[in-house]
This record gives structure tokens, C-alpha cells and sequence, in this order.
């Protein structure tokens, strides 16, 4: 509850109370008026502590993507790479029409 609020209520009741009456219960009022003072200020502690996370979470989401940019998706081999083709092997290409060795391959 503000505190302009919860102070004028709680001068309602000392009027209403009357002087010797709210003697007895102004030690209790006291503790209320400071709990809830102290309640507000958490409450503006949590919320300053969201907006910087909230602010940090969306930098880091914003580098995060950026870094995900740089990742290539798929992989090209290199030139030489792709070039090169394997011949096919095979036995008959050692040897010549009659059966002899090949000597240059």
C-alpha cells in the first residue's frame, strides 16, 4: 500500500480511537507503518533488479544471435578437395592387350 495511503488511514483510526485509546495501539501502528515501508522498498529493489535483467537478457540475445551468424550452416571442402577425383582401379589397366606388364601408368 502507498504510503500517503496507509499513513492517512492510520490517522482515521487514531481520531476515531480518541487519544487514550490509540496510546495502546500506536506501538502497533508504528510496526506496521515500517513494515510497509520496508515492503515498498523491496518491492522497488525487485523491480529495478527485473529492468537490468530483463536489459541484460536482451543484449545477451541479441550477441547470441550475432555469434549465430558467424556459424557457417554447411561445409564446403576446399578447391583441391573437390577437384580431385579418384580414378577407378582396376587390374586390367596394368597389363596390355597380350597379357604384359604395363611398365608407364
Amino acid at each position: 500500500m502507498e504510503e500517503k495511503k496507509l499513513n492517512d488511514i492510520t490517522t482515521k483510526i487514531i481520531e476515531k480511537l480518541g487519544d487514550d485509546n490509540s496510546a495502546l495501539i500506536l506501538d502497533d501502528i508504528g510496526l506496521l507503518l515500517t513494515e510497509n515501508n520496508n515492503t515498498l522498498n523491496e518491492i522497488k529493489t525487485l523491480k529495478s533488479e527485473k529492468e537490468n535483467l530483463e536489459a541484460r537478457y536482451k543484449s545477451l540475445v541479441e550477441v547470441n544471435g550475432k555469434l549465430l551468424q558467424q556459424i557457417p550452416v554447411g561445409f564446403e571442402k576446399p578447391q583441391e578437395e573437390k577437384e580431385e577425383k579418384k580414378e577407378h582401379f582396376s587390374f586390367q589397366n596394368m597389363f596390355d592387350e597380350k597379357g604384359n606388364f604395363k611398365r608407364n601408368l
